[in-house]
């Protein structure tokens, strides 16, 4: 049990760190969390480019497909 919180600890602290640096490492970041967790993820063929905004900021469309695993339980 110590182990499982000293774990979900280092996690934490990590992805606090990744958090901090994501305006460094990406040009944009949208974030959604889903109802539930993706055992797997697959992006689709194509990239869209996007009309330029209100700043005049190109972006790029990609699609993906995420797998899931429910029950009615």
């Amino acid at each position: 049990m110590v182990d499982l919180i000293i774990a979900d600890g280092v996690i934490n602290e990590a992805y606090c760190l990744w958090e901090r640096n994501v305006p460094f490492l990406y040009d944009i970041l949208i974030s959604h969390a889903p109802e539930w967790s993706s055992l797997s993820v697959q992006r689709l063929p194509g990239m869209e480019e996007c009309p330029k905004d209100s700043q005049r900021l190109s972006y790029k469309l990609q699609r993906m497909i995420l797998g899931v695993n429910i029950t009615d339980s």
